[in-house]
């Protein structure tokens, strides 16, 4: 009987003017059909995105539910469907507990508790956020699982893409911070800049790839591409320049300057590299060095017992550089060999106390020649002394024979008066 009615209500509106209306005696002049409700929906056909695919010629305009992957509003655009927004297209814009905060390109999951001031743009960019505050996200994937971390700017496929809690991050460039978790105040920017990063903090990397193996390294600066890449866990580096400090990974306080510029070992401390190691000169405005050297810094001081005869042993050689990278080739020059220095300094009293060969990379002897100056000057004292006792006996030999040659004028003088 309610069938028949309705159908009776459609048939009568259509006769009497050119509008349907249903649930209203007025449908709206420019419309075909007016639904009009308060208490109920339009409910069009629901179905999978299996059974949407398999729907044969679809109709130009077609509109479905989709109820499963992407769920939403889908129309048929005449050669495939399009999702419409607000159907993992279009997501919240402002709203109670979302105050200043905009998100497009997806629907989110997290509850939006007190995610204030966020600014999301692409399909899955901020999708979690519940209560983090002050976070940019552009790209796809930017700031994925990012639930409480705050004031993070993330731009680039990717970037910041598993980050929770981690805060005050900031990420340009495809990959880039891509699996941070919880590191805070990190800077990346180049694709794949600081890329396994998840705990590390206050990392800055300028440039692709640098700082990209780095995983819980901290305070560390990289600034060109691929600088400190192989970096894991040393913290307190810097690395300027293309490749600069490319395979130090657990070392520490290490600063390398220039192209290719390499410590002296993955897993150094404490150095200063300048240059790579074709470099061939060194130049600067002043001359010397200066360094620490304030008794009060000092202890166990004692005087080099040591001198001329250590130097004695030195073995001063020319040779041609033919180094096993092929660096320099074919240079002269002339010093010392380090395996020689190192032999010294083994059988020397002084010992360790000279340091005149850095180990920290066996395969790769490198002499401290300035070093060498307190025992030279050791020589030099040592000679002094020599010298001193040599003038002292000739100036006696002198003596004695002045007083000879004295004894034998005055007793010729004498017999010649006679």
């Amino acid at each position: 009987m309610k069938k028949i009615l309705v159908s009776a209500i459609l048939i009568f509106s259509m006769g009497a003017s050119a509008q349907v209306g249903i649930g209203t005696l007025t449908p709206a002049a420019t419309s075909i059909l007016d639904l009009t409700s308060t208490t109920q929906g339009f409910l069009v056909s629901r179905m999978t995105a299996a059974q949407k695919t398999a729907i044969s010629s679809p109709a130009t305009g077609l509109l479905i539910y989709q109820t499963d992957a992407t769920t939403g509003f889908y129309y048929f655009d005449g050669t495939a469907f399009i999702g419409l927004p607000n159907s993992g297209i279009l997501s919240k814009v402002e709203g109670t507990n979302f105050t200043g905060s905009l998100i497009l390109g997806h629907q989110t999951t997290g509850t939006l508790a007190t995610a204030y001031y966020n600014t999301a743009v692409g399909i899955g960019s901020l999708p979690a956020i519940t209560s983090g505050t002050n976070n940019t996200a552009t790209g796809y994937n930017t700031l994925n699982l990012n639930t409480t971390g705050y004031s993070n700017v993330a731009n680039g496929y990717s970037a910041l893409a598993v980050n929770v809690g981690g805060f005050n991050n900031i990420a340009v460039g495809a990959v880039s911070l891509t699996a941070n978790t919880s590191g805070n105040h990190n800077t990346g920017v180049g694709h794949s800049s600081l890329t396994a990063n998840t705990t590390g903090i206050k990392n800055t990397a300028i440039g692709a790839f640098a700082l990209n193996a780095n995983t819980d390294g901290y305070t560390n600066t990289a600034i060109g591409q691929e600088a400190l890449y192989g970096n894991t866990s040393g913290f307190t580096n810097t690395a300027l320049g293309y490749q600069a400090g490319l395979a130090i990974t657990t070392g520490s306080n290490l600063t390398c300057i220039g192209y290719a510029a390499a410590a002296s070992a993955v897993n150094a401390t404490n150095q200063i590299t300048l240059g790579n190691s074709s470099v061939g000169s060194l130049r600067c405005q002043v001359t010397s060095i200066t360094s620490l050297s304030d008794r009060r810094d000092k202890a166990e001081i004692k005087t080099i017992t040591e001198g001329i005869d250590f130097v004695k042993k030195l073995n001063p050689v020319t040779y041609t550089w033919n180094t096993r990278d092929k660096a320099k080739v074919g240079i002269k020059a002339a010093g010392f060999i380090a395996q020689d220095l190192l032999e010294l300094q083994k059988n020397s009293k002084i010992g360790d106390n000279l340091d005149l060969v850095s180990t920290d990379n066996p395969e790769k002897l490198e002499a401290r020649y300035a070093n060498l100056l307190p025992i030279m000057v050791k020589a030099i004292q040592d000679q002094q002394k020599i010298i001193e006792l040599q003038e002292q006996k000739i100036n006696a030999l002198e003596k004695s024979m002045a007083q000879i040659l004295n004894v034998k004028t005055d007793k010729t003088s004498a017999q010649i008066n006679k």
